[in-house]
Order: C-alpha cells, then sequence, then structure tokens
C-alpha cells in the first residue's frame, strides 16, 4: 500500500477525519439524564411559560386604570372579591370597584391588570385603599413572559445545560431525543504492558495511558470499552483491530505506530485492509500518530507515552470525537497568553508545550509546567493549555506572547 506523505499540517490532517462519513444513532431518555448528553432534535416551546398572567408580588389585582384619581386628598376604595394563593384559580372576574387580595405567582383574575403591594394601601377583610394611583401592567407578569409558545430553545447538536433541562421541565418535556453516546475501543499495544492490578513484575510497566485517555474521552462524552492489552504481533493486533471495528465508532491504539521492530499497528491495520490516511502530523511530541479507515471508522494510531499520546488527542483526534458524538466539527479554542515562566529550549520542528492558564490582570497567562517528557503524566496535573511553538523558535523568555489550544473543562 503506497504511504502518504510524511508530516502533514494539523489542518490537513483533521479535515481528512472530518470527510470521513459518520453515522450516528439516537435514542430517547428521560430528561433527568440528560444533562450533558448532546440533542438530537430541535427543542421548540409548545406552549406558554407561565402558561397564565400572574403576580409578581403579594398585594392586590386591580385594573389600573381605575386608579388615576387616587391621592391623599381622594383616597379609593375597592372592595375585594377573594384572596388567590399561588396554585389557586381565581373565580370571580373583576369588574369596576372591586380588586382581588393575590400571592405572589397566582393567577391573575379577569379583569386586573396590575397589582399593588399590600404595604402602599390600607386594608381590611372586606376592602382595601388607594392614596396613589397604580400604573397598569407597571407590576403584572404575562402569560409567556420568560417563553413564548413557538420559540426555539435550542437546535441539533447543542447540549443539554442546567439552564436548558430546567426550561423543558416548564414545558413538560420529560424525555429528551439525544444522540447515543459513541464508543470508543482503547488498544493498548506492547509486551511490556500489565493491568493496573497486577502486582509489577520485572521489566514491565501498567497501562497508565488507557486510563487517562479513557478519562478525557468519557468528558468529551464517549463511552469506551474496557481495557485491552495486545502483545507485540501483526496478528494479535490485526484480529483486536477486527474485534474492536465490529463493536465500536472508534478504535484508538497506543504504541507501535513509529518505526522500530516492534512498532506493528500499521502492518496490522494494512493485514485487515484498512485504508491509510495519513502517518505523522507536524508537531511534537506527539505527532508520530496514524489514522487509518475501514468501512466509514476510524483507527487513530497514538504514541505509547501517556503525554503524547494526549497532545494527539486532544490536537487531532477529539475534534473528531465531537463529530462523533453530534456536535459541531471544532478545534479546541485558541487563546493569546504571555507566558510566566521561560521556555529554555529551542524548537526547531515546532513543539506542543504543557501549561496552565492564570488569569493576570485581567489577561491570560500561562505557567509552563514541570517535566515535559514525552511519557510525563505529572505534567498533565492543572493542564488547561497547550501551548503551540511554531518550527524554529528559539527559546522564549517569560513575558513573551504566545498561542495556545485552551483544553479547560471552564468557560473563558
Amino acid at each position: 500500500m503506497p504511504k502518504k506523505k510524511l508530516r502533514i499540517t494539523r489542518e490537513d490532517a483533521r479535515q481528512m477525519l472530518f470527510d470521513l462519513p459518520v453515522s450516528r444513532k439516537t435514542e430517547e431518555i428521560p430528561l433527568e439524564e440528560s444533562y450533558g448528553r448532546v440533542l438530537a432534535e430541535d427543542v421548540i416551546a409548545e406552549e406558554n411559560v407561565p402558561p397564565f398572567a400572574k403576580a409578581p408580588l403579594d398585594g392586590y389585582a386591580l385594573w389600573g386604570e381605575e386608579t388615576e384619581a387616587a391621592s391623599p386628598e381622594n383616597p379609593l376604595t375597592f372592595r375585594i372579591t377573594e384572596e388567590i394563593a399561588a396554585g389557586g384559580v381565581p373565580k370571580i372576574p373583576l369588574t369596576k370597584g372591586f380588586a382581588a387580595k393575590i400571592l405572589t405567582g397566582a393567577p391573575m383574575p379577569e379583569g386586573s391588570n396590575t397589582v399593588v403591594r399590600f404595604e402602599e394601601t390600607e386594608f381590611t377583610e372586606e376592602t382595601v385603599t388607594l392614596t396613589a394611583p397604580v400604573r397598569p401592567y407597571a407590576d403584572y407578569v404575562p402569560a409567556g413572559d420568560d417563553i413564548k409558545a413557538g420559540r426555539k430553545l435550542a437546535g441539533k447538536g447543542e447540549e443539554v445545560t442546567p439552564p436548558l433541562a430546567g426550561m423543558m421541565a416548564a414545558l413538560g418535556k420529560n424525555t429528551v431525543t439525544v444522540y447515543r453516546k459513541p464508543r470508543v475501543t482503547i488498544l493498548s499495544t506492547g509486551s511490556e504492558l500489565q493491568t493496573v492490578a497486577a502486582p509489577l513484575s520485572p521489566g514491565k510497566i501498567r497501562n497508565s495511558s488507557y486510563h487517562l485517555l479513557r478519562g478525557y474521552l468519557t468528558e468529551a462524552g464517549a463511552e469506551v470499552a474496557p481495557p485491552t492489552v495486545i502483545a507485540d504481533t501483526v496478528e494479535g493486533i490485526a484480529e483486536k483491530l477486527n474485534d474492536a471495528l465490529r463493536e465500536s465508532d472508534l478504535v484508538i491504539t497506543t504504541g507501535g505506530v513509529s518505526v522500530g521492530d516492534y512498532d506493528l499497528v500499521m502492518a496490522a491495520t494494512e493485514r485487515i485492509g484498512a485504508k491509510q490516511l495519513f502517518w505523522k502530523v507536524r508537531f511534537r511530541p506527539g505527532g508520530t500518530m496514524l489514522a487509518a479507515e475501514r468501512d466509514g471508522k476510524l483507527i487513530l494510531g497514538l504514541s505509547g507515552n501517556p503525554a503524547s499520546a494526549s497532545l494527539a488527542l486532544f490536537v487531532i483526534g477529539m475534534p473528531f470525537v465531537r463529530v462523533l458524538t453530534g456536535r459541531p466539527a471544532a478545534v479546541p479554542r485558541r487563546v493569546t497568553a504571555e507566558l510566566l515562566d521561560p521556555i529554555t529550549k529551542d524548537s526547531p520542528y515546532g513543539r506542543l508545550v504543557r501549561g496552565r492558564l492564570v488569569l493576570k490582570d485581567g489577561k491570560c497567562g500561562c505557567r509552563v509546567l514541570d517535566n515535559q517528557g514525552n511519557g510525563a503524566l505529572s505534567s498533565l496535573l492543572g493542564c488547561d493549555l497547550i501551548i503551540d511553538i511554531p518550527a524554529e523558535t528559539p527559546p522564549l523568555a517569560a513575558g513573551a506572547v504566545v498561542e495556545a489550544y485552551y483544553i479547560g473543562r471552564d468557560s473563558l
């Protein structure tokens, strides 16, 4: 199989993934389980919220125009027809000279268009007296004041947020149609790997990359299959790739994508008839990665080094995972930040540096995290910026302005 050109750009790599056909399934779930899920339907209000005109405060409901002549010298007295509590229903329409005692949230009676506060009146059990006019509709909440019937509240591809869930509840929408979570299988290659629970054997390391990547993928809205560790044989990797492609929407491998004697993932993808999309992207670390496709499903081969694999996932893989979840295609947000620490190495090929966002005097600052090694898990603790250093950049002093991908969970 002919090889694709080496070291393609990030933009080209992402576009190749975006161009893959994606078939998403939907499911209907209870409203209480919908938070964070991605809508597979537009949410249209089918009724008004509130469904009736209501009182915004405790007082007396009346027709405001009747109070125009009220003054200390000319007090106006209205007879009270009834008391309307929240959850109650008005029974008596108001006519001239009448008012209704009303409590916050209660439906306004027919013939009223404002509420006068208790403390602005003199009242008995049978009458209420005003010494100042009350402006019509000044204290009055009309039907549909919050949400009008027919309004589009959210569209396909948007996440269910707490406010949206609250609005759907107010509208009586107790089930929601969402995209099914994409199923991802992570195949960890390497004869040196062992499970987390097993006692550590000589020459072995624990499979940390699986749990690292699983966490990021779960946060993004994917469902991740249990871990699978495969020894370094083409036959074994090919067999597990076939199994995973049958069961998953996306297959990620870790390890085995470089050029060593035991880097066998590319050969395994060729054995199962997958079409290679690219191998190696222009960034370091993590740019030695493989993308292949079979039957419309993506195989994404990442480095065996945990930090490198994470960087490649964020910069190239995660935008495609967004598409699988039903969200619009989008790259991580880029921000401009001031370095608060120096970057002492030059970057002849371009480099991704792990950092942490610090808001300084209303501006974005960036701390460079310790230990930028390819396998350094500790450098990902607190990492919410990936600093993008262009090729042929010399060492940078503190105070330099850099571009970075923001990968934090909080909005900026």
